[in-house]
C-alpha cells in the first residue's frame, strides 16, 4: 500500500462513484493499518479545513465499530471492493537478518557486531533482573537475536 494524504475531494468523488458501503484499506491515527467501509462524508464548512468520514471500522476478529474521524486522520486508501474481502494467513514471518560475523561473539564492540545482541555500552542496558549490559543478557535472560551468554550470571543479594 502507498502511503499518501488523500486530496480533500477523495471522498466526496468515491460517494459520487456509488461507492457508499465498499470497503478500502487505510492507516488511521490512533489505530494503525485498518480495514473499514465507506458510510458517508460531510465536507468542511468554512473556516474549517477537514471534513468528516462516517464509516465502520472493521476490527480482524470481524467485529465492526462505527466511527467519525476527520479525514485528515486517513493516511492512504486502498480499494478492497464492494464486499469484505476474506482474511488472509497474514504477512509472514519477515525478512531473515544478515548473517552474523563469526568473530561479534568475542568482539561484540566492533561496528559490524551492534545490532546483534553484542551491543556497546547500553545497548542491552534494561529495567530491573532482565537488563544487561554491553550485550550481557542479565539474569540469565536468553537473547531474541541467538547471541551466545558467554558471561556468567551472578545472583547478589
Amino acid at each position: 500500500m502507498s502511503v499518501y494524504l488523500l486530496p480533500s475531494n477523495f471522498f466526496q468523488d468515491e460517494i459520487n462513484r456509488g461507492r457508499v458501503g465498499h470497503y478500502y484499506r487505510s492507516v488511521i491515527t490512533g489505530y494503525g493499518q485498518v480495514t473499514w467501509q465507506l458510510l458517508g462524508y460531510a465536507p468542511p464548512v468554512p473556516p474549517d479545513t477537514s471534513g468528516i468520514v462516517s464509516l465502520n471500522l472493521v476490527f480482524p476478529n470481524g467485529t465492526v465499530q462505527f466511527m467519525q474521524v476527520s479525514n485528515v486522520d486517513i493516511i492512504g486508501a486502498q480499494y478492497l471492493g464492494p464486499t469484505l474481502p476474506a482474511p488472509g494467513p497474514g504477512p509472514g514471518p519477515g525478512p531473515t537478518p544478515p548473517p552474523r560475523p563469526p568473530y561479534c561473539s568475542f568482539m561484540w564492540w566492533l561496528p559490524e557486531c551492534q545490532g546483534h545482541g553484542g551491543g556497546g555500552i547500553g545497548s542491552g542496558m534494561g529495567g530491573g533482573f532482565g537488563g544487561g549490559f554491553g550485550g550481557y543478557p542479565g539474569a540469565g535472560a536468553p537473547r531474541s537475536c541467538g547471541c551466545p551468554c558467554i558471561m556468567p550470571t551472578y545472583y547478589y543479594r
